[in-house]
């Protein structure tokens, strides 16, 4: 299972997952409108995830194995 913390967070934050990762992963980032902020390739059990361009606010995160949605979920970010 994969883990997103802190959240809330400044822009910066580790994504983990428990098991072992055999083809890389798409992590996108969009905001409360569903423009798309950022896109990472996920290749290793911990990823450390660093943007401090995002604004205040709410965004959603979706994880994605091809054309598989893994995990989604919603990241606060405080500055």
């Amino acid at each position: 299972d994969f883990s997103l913390f802190p959240n809330p967070n400044n822009g910066t934050f580790s994504l983990q997952y428990a098991g072992i990762i055999t083809k890389p992963l798409m992590l996108s980032i969009t905001d409360v409108c569903g423009k798309l902020t950022d896109k990472v390739e996920i290749k290793n059990q911990t990823t450390n995830y660093e943007n401090t361009s995002l604004m205040n606010g709410l965004y959603f995160y979706s994880l994605r194995n091809g054309d598989e949605e893994v995990k989604r979920g919603k990241i606060m970010v405080v500055k």
